[in-house]
């Protein structure tokens, strides 16, 4: 099967959907799937076994968009499917293009950018602490709000199956989003169990810890 993967980042870049991205690729690659990648990023070096395609940050966001867009366009001609690693930054660009194209769209889905981007704002009069809060959406929030809103709700309605990682995010997308519950399929996240189990047994279970790693805003909670 011939699969193009549409990330926003990838390595050496850092981020969950950065090392996910490379995890399923070569996952999917040891299965004699043909895996392509597209993503964000300045100029790597290119081999005929790593396939990945850059789009450069340093231009504007409507030309980062367009050529991205070009670059599913062109890329997508040629694969069975599309995975999209988000709904806005790479779901919109690609979701325009496989309009065109016609091809089998699959959405991974990890938050809700809307809400995430309402966090952010400093003084933000209409601020929901809480994402179960978001629904039903208020129509009286900022126009960048309501316009990504619009945008993530679009390209999730265009995606053939949409993967999220839990229940929670399911259940989001079911009431928040208006999604149809069979159009979802919740996939945890994966980890390497043989790796977890060493770790435990040589912890000093006598001082045990905790450590969680992620991006530092609000909306994560640290």
């Amino acid at each position: 099967m011939k699969i193009l993967i549409c990330t926003g980042i990838y390595p050496p870049d850092i981020g969950g959907p950065a090392i996910y991205s490379n995890l399923i690729y070569e996952e999917l690659k040891k299965r004699g799937h043909r895996v392509r990648i597209l993503t964000y990023g300045d100029k790597r070096i290119m081999d005929c076994e790593s396939r990945i395609t850059n789009v450069g940050r340093k231009h504007s966001l409507p030309i980062r968009y367009s050529l991205y867009l070009l670059q599913v366009l062109k890329l997508g001609s040629d694969t069975d499917i599309i995975y999209v690693q988000d709904p806005v930054s790479v779901g919109l660009p690609t979701a325009l293009a496989n309009i065109f194209l016609r091809k089998k769209m699959i959405l991974k889905i990890v938050g809700d950018y809307a809400w995430e981007q309402s966090q952010q704002i400093s003084n933000y009069k209409l601020r929901i602490t809480n994402l179960d809060d978001f629904y039903p959406f208020n129509g009286n929030h900022s126009f960048r709000i309501r316009l990504l809103r619009a945008i993530q709700s679009w390209v999730a309605a265009r995606a053939h199956k949409i993967i999220t990682p839990s229940f929670y995010l399911k259940n989001i997308l079911t009431k928040g989003w208006g999604m149809a519950e069979d159009k979802i399929e919740v996939i945890y996240n994966s980890f390497d169990i043989n790796n977890s189990l060493q770790f435990s047994r040589n912890y000093n279970n006598a001082a045990f810890k905790i450590l969680s790693v992620g991006r530092f805003v609000p909306c994560k909670g640290f």
